[in-house]
């Protein structure tokens, strides 16, 4: 009886208290997305491959300090061995691959940052000066783009 009683008081919701009615909250205004990203320039994509070269290289130097140090008779004083030290060879190969894949990082984030707000500009003014003239060279950039398309 207890059982039957407690499911019919959970199935009732309880009466809401009427409350004055809320002004409508206006939605988040929502941010276009961009309609088509600009791609990498060739900065940038020189960079990339500037920089996954740099990371094998650096690879390379890594494996070759893991190898033994090599020993070989000399050619020509068969009582003396040359040592080969594959740790500093190693040292060297990692050091350059870490060098060009900065590089090559530095490259690309030049080609995000820099380079993307300047190519951005719309407007550019310049003086322009020759034995026969001076004056100022203006050059406007627009593009048509998605006018007119649904």
């Amino acid at each position: 009886m207890l059982v039957p009683a407690l499911l019919i008081a959970l199935a009732t919701s309880p009466p809401e208290p009427a409350a004055a009615p809320a002004a409508p909250i206006p939605p988040a205004p929502v941010a276009e997305p961009d309609p088509r990203p600009r791609p990498l320039g060739p900065v940038g994509s020189a960079g990339v491959v500037v920089g996954g070269a740099g990371l094998g290289l650096a690879i390379a130097g890594i494996v070759r300090m893991a190898q033994p140090n090599q020993t070989m008779p000399d050619p020509t004083n068969h009582e003396m061995l040359i040592v080969t030290d594959t740790r500093i060879q190693g040292g060297i190969v990692l050091g350059a691959g870490l060098a060009v894949a900065t590089a090559g990082v530095a490259m690309l984030v030049v080609d995000l940052t820099v380079l993307r707000r300047r190519s951005a500009r719309h407007l550019a003014v310049a003086p322009a000066l020759s034995p026969s003239m001076a004056g100022l060279d203006l050059r406007v950039r627009f593009s048509i783009g998605r006018a007119g398309l649904p």
